[in-house]
């Protein structure tokens, strides 16, 4: 699979998971320090986001409208309620034993696995991205899911065209687009998606993806 020929980025544990998304406001979760500005909002948003590779230091994240550069804000990222890319590591690179995972939170009851799945997916997709033995992994995982459909001449948010994989019983936008010829993850039909590894919080990334 061509998605597990690259070569898995080197990271240490003082870097940065740096994370450049581009979409709507309510799909980034990016929020103006005006609500009633944010609820206005209907125009495209961009975000960058720094989380630390072992999850021992706060993060920042930023946003700006892409429309509008004076609304834009900065925020401290805290706490520990994503996986950090160490996590990442440890997860199983086989897609019977990573789909058993994705559907290991149960609390919602078995009618609602695939929903399950899907949530599990958004949490580790994007940072996936820089293991490539995980991501293919994920992306064979994923078509195993009930309902697993491929979409040619899908456009991510920034108009990059690939090829798409969406579910039948999925929620509206949940259309997950891949680079045709490498299978590399650029991102959703809502939201564009640039990832990579910064020395320092609030720089640029020294290398990505």
């Amino acid at each position: 699979m061509a998605a597990a020929k690259r070569p898995a980025a080197t990271v240490r544990d003082d870097q940065y998971i740096y994370t450049k998304s581009q979409g709507s406001a309510a799909e980034l979760g990016v929020q103006f320090n005006d609500p009633a500005e944010l609820a206005k909002r209907e125009g495209a948003v961009r975000s960058e986001q720094w989380d630390s590779v072992d999850g021992k230091r706060s993060g920042l994240r930023k946003g700006v409208a892409v429309d509008d550069p004076d609304k834009k804000m900065t925020m401290a990222m805290y706490g520990t309620g994503y996986l950090t890319f160490r996590q990442l590591q440890a997860l199983p690179t086989d897609p019977d034993a990573l789909l058993k995972r994705l559907y290991s939170d149960t609390r919602m009851g078995p009618d609602r696995r695939l929903e399950i799945a899907l949530e599990n997916i958004g949490a580790i997709i994007d940072n996936a991205t820089l293991l490539p033995d995980l991501s293919a992994g994920l992306y064979r995982a994923m078509a195993e899911l009930p309902g697993a459909q491929v979409v040619d001449h899908v456009k991510d948010a920034a108009g990059r065209e690939g090829i798409g994989l969406t579910f039948k019983d999925a929620p509206e936008g949940s259309t997950w687009v891949f680079d045709s010829s490498s299978l590399v993850y650029l991102g959703t039909t809502r939201i564009a998606l640039r990832i990579g590894v910064a020395d320092k919080k609030g720089e640029a990334p020294v290398s990505s993806s």
